[in-house]
């Protein structure tokens, strides 16, 4: 079936479409009007019509929809078109977002960066208190509107926290499947784990502050191995380190949200107190997490942290190792630390897992060292739920590197999931980055 979608059709009854505004993987979005309020919207058409996607897109909308917050952007409405292909309807958002302000500027001041990740975070902490932890915070997925209003977008991957259970319950995703941008992924999203919770967005949040102060992604490599191997073993040098220059409170708290050891990472509360003592203004009220239920034991031991099918005899430490060495070359001192073949065993089987592979349908845009500043971007209409697709360039897809592509095989499941309201980006690099960032 051909799906009808052009300038003038009227979708549901009730949105007549006006321009398209990206196609990706996963959804093709479009600018509408809402002709019986008059309202501008955007729409979302899921390309794929399987029950596994469709049923990803409605938990997107219904994740949206329960956190109450001006910062998370709504989801008015799932409607279908042509036969039932369904489509949500959404704000649509002017601005950019945080990805392509980076990419005309370089990297932010402290002052120039703390009110719009002040914005975030509160969105985010909203989200939390509501239980639910958004999984793949990346600068793409916090715009600045016009307005100055900072929104959060794409709940696509978004997982509810049971509180009442001792399992945590996943909306639809796969147990221990990478879910997520790999080079914002926190630890525990690499190595699969079950029991992910709000910590992990505060880990993602902390590489986003990162990049936006420094123009570096901490965790880019050559390749995905690399990529992952830089995560969890925690072999970041310290932004205290790479900008001295920067505010110690700053610089003390992002160290701190990218701790591989989650129980050391900061509240939310601490970072909104941080950035609003930066911006000489009292500090929001933060409302508390909604924790997860103790999880249960397996039913057979196993390692903490390694995805499941690795043999439980393969133990690999619990503790994180001490952040240190260069961004390109990591060499962290590890202690007590796997042997090297257990990691490189242990990232293959989590790419095994969890990336099954979207290279092929999604952009694989890993981030390059460029030797000149990139050009200025003019800001750009987007769905509330996606990053605009306004940046014309030559695509780059990054080569999947033999051992990978093993790693890869026909019997692992495909897991990794490009989100429903996540549509493909071609954009250049940001300045000061030195390899491919694959986004899912």
């Amino acid at each position: 079936m051909t799906l009808r979608l052009e300038p003038r059709v009227l979708v549901a009854k009730r949105y007549r479409l006006e321009r398209r505004l990206g196609e990706g993987g996963m959804g093709i979005v479009w600018a509408a009007r809402d002709d019986s309020s008059g309202r501008d919207v955007a729409l979302k058409f899921l390309k794929a019509t399987d029950p596994i996607t469709r049923k990803r897109l409605v938990r997107e909308a219904r994740a949206a929809c329960t956190i109450a917050h001006p910062g998370v952007v709504a989801v008015r409405e799932i409607v279908e078109h042509d036969g039932g292909v369904p489509a949500l309807v959404m704000d649509l958002l002017e601005g950019e977002s945080v990805a392509e302000l980076l990419l005309r500027e370089g990297k932010l001041s402290v002052r120039q960066a703390a009110p719009i990740f002040l914005g975030a975070v509160t969105a985010v902490a909203a989200a939390h208190a509501a239980g639910i932890v958004h999984r793949d915070l990346k600068p793409d997925n916090i715009f600045i509107t016009r307005e100055d209003e900072i929104k959060v977008l794409d709940f696509g991957i978004a997982k509810e926290i049971a509180v009442d259970s001792a399992t945590a319950r996943t909306a639809g995703t796969q147990s221990g499947a990478l879910l997520g941008t790999p080079t914002f992924m926190s630890p525990e999203q690499v190595f699969g784990e079950k029991d992910i919770d709000h910590r992990t967005d505060i880990w993602s949040l902390g590489i986003v502050f990162y990049e936006a102060l420094t123009g570096v992604v901490p965790t880019t490599s050559d390749n995905l191995g690399q990529v992952l191997k830089i995560i969890v073993t925690g072999a970041i040098r310290p932004l205290s380190e790479v900008a001295p220059d920067l505010d110690g409170p700053i610089t003390s708290i992002v160290d701190r949200m990218i701790s591989v050891d989650r129980a050391s990472r900061p509240t939310l509360a601490e970072v909104t107190a941080v950035l609003a003592a930066a911006l000489g203004r009292p500090a929001p009220r933060i409302p508390e997490p909604r924790m997860p239920a103790p999880r249960a034991p397996d039913a057979e031991p196993r390692a903490r942290g390694l995805p499941r099918n690795l043999p439980s005899s393969s133990a690999r430490s619990a503790g994180g190792s001490a952040r240190s060495g260069a961004v390109a070359k990591p060499t962290p001192a590890v202690a007590p630390g796997p042997p090297w073949s257990l990691l490189v065993a242990a990232l293959a089987a989590a790419a095994a897992i969890g990336l099954g592979i979207h290279f092929y349908t999604r952009n694989v845009d890993l981030p390059a060292a460029p030797e000149a500043s990139a050009a200025p971007v003019q800001p750009s209409a987007t769905a509330s739920a996606e990053p605009s697709a306004a940046v014309a360039t030559e695509p780059r897809v990054a080569p999947v590197e033999p051992s990978a592509a093993a790693a890869v095989s026909a019997s692992a499941p495909a897991s990794v999931s490009a989100s429903a309201s996540a549509p493909v980006r071609v954009r250049p690099p940001r300045p000061g980055t030195s390899a491919p960032e694959l986004e899912f």
